[in-house]
């Protein structure tokens, strides 16, 4: 029987932490907590058995629950006791849970960080100091890119960096669920609550004067006048809290100050909720991301450089980029920009991701597959959900375990 050239472990969206089961964002799906952490120890077995060479941990190793119980550093001791049970190398993507336990140099300097396991001869190191991505060579002909999707993003940076102010603008561009901080606190009380979050979503998808509700939609007639100053203005200050605020000027001072009053006047809606019930618009959410131009351009050359070499490329993100391959609130961002550098390269093999728990699956026209795996936290306990992969020199055999699904690509 034929052997692989290399063989290596799956698992997604672990999100351990030691509370009882709960649901989701939406409650619609049970979460088993407590019992992820029982299920990536028995992959860690079947991994043994089966002698994996590396595994690839696609990110949400641990769930932001643990950031509220300060346990986050005891949750994380936890599964990866369990994964240094594999006794080989695991390279790990970063998710949205990852940034809501710990802040991005925290997670650069913790065992989070795996660009170390390289090597200089087969790999590479980040992309300057704060990009976490990086790529290496598992085997002869092969290489694998880990990407990361959080390189733009609210939650992934610091308040008070340049990435930060654009992810923000990006994100408020396409999702205006915000509200009134002028209303004092408090007054969203449990009785009114949900009538009024109901009544300001439909308003709102109706009236998209965010400066002033009482005009009609469709009616700013104030004048062309005023519509075009609207528009001057917020397209160079993004300050929506307050636009007396000039633009550029987020000091210290005010970002504190910000900080006072979102701590005690919490009537904000929630940009976690996407800006349309529908549609690709929907990824324009809070626990997303997406990928710089930087990381963009490093991703083009890595792969033009594996198409000179005629290897086979497999890239890992931990946000999905096909809409074949996963629901739309799922997507990166800048999905687009992304399949438009993978399309450019004939070394692309497949993009694996995770975020969607339901797991996704297609073909590109390019003829890249992309692999979305099913989710750990969603996996009942009499179930399993990750899979072993193995590499020959003319296909790749997946492996799945419970929820997820045999496959194989075939090339030549």
């Amino acid at each position: 029987m034929e052997d692989p050239v290399f063989t290596f472990g799956l698992i997604a969206d672990v999100q351990y932490a030691d509370i009882e089961d709960g649901e989701n964002y939406l409650r619609t799906r049970r979460r088993y907590y407590r019992g992820s952490a029982d299920l990536l120890r028995d992959a860690v077995l079947q991994w043994r058995r089966e002698r994996v060479q590396c595994v690839v941990q696609l990110g949400d190793i641990i769930d932001g629950h643990n950031r509220r119980r300060d346990a986050s550093d005891r949750a994380l001791d936890t599964v990866m006791a369990e994964l240094d049970a594999c006794s080989v190398d695991v390279h790990h993507v970063w998710g949205n849970h990852e940034f809501y336990n710990f802040s991005r140099p925290s997670l650069l300097s913790s065992r989070l960080n795996s660009a170390q396991r390289t090597g200089t001869d087969t790999g590479s190191d980040l992309i300057g100091d704060d990009i976490y991505a990086y790529e290496f060579s598992p085997a002869p002909n092969f290489r694998f890119v880990l990407l990361d999707a959080y390189d733009l993003s609210v939650i992934g940076r610091e308040e008070e960096s340049e990435k930060h102010t654009h992810s923000w603008r990006i994100l408020t561009q396409h999702n205006h669920n915000l509200q009134d901080l002028n209303q004092p606190p408090g007054t969203h009380t449990h009785t009114h609550a949900h009538t009024h979050t109901h009544s300001w979503r439909i308003l709102t998808q109706h009236n998209h004067n965010l400066q002033d509700l009482n005009q009609p939609p469709g009616t700013h007639t104030h004048t062309h006048t005023h519509t075009h100053s609207w528009r001057i203005l917020t397209q160079h200050n993004h300050n929506l809290q307050d636009l007396n605020q000039p633009p550029g000027t987020h000091t210290h001072t005010h970002t504190h100050s910000w900080r006072i009053l979102t701590q005690h006047n919490h009537n904000l809606q929630d940009l976690n909720q996407p800006p349309v019930s529908v549609g690709l618009e929907q990824r324009f959410v809070k626990f997303n991301g997406g990928f710089s131009e930087q990381q963009l351009q490093w991703l083009d050359a890595v792969l033009t450089l594996s198409d000179h070499k005629q290897e086979r490329v497999l890239i890992f993100s931990h946000l999905p980029v096909h809409p074949c391959a996963a629901d739309p609130i799922c997507l990166a961002w800048n999905h687009e920009a992304v399949l438009s550098v993978l399309r450019s390269h004939q070394s692309v093999l497949c993009f694996i991701a995770g975020h969607d728990h339901d797991g996704g699956r297609c073909t590109d026209s390019s003829g890249a597959q992309h692999i979305t795996l099913e989710g750990v936290i969603e996996t009942p306990p009499h179930s399993h959900a990750f899979a072993t992969a193995y590499l020959y020199e003319d296909r790749m055999v997946m492996k799945g375990r419970g929820r997820v699904e045999d496959l194989t690509i075939t090339y030549s």
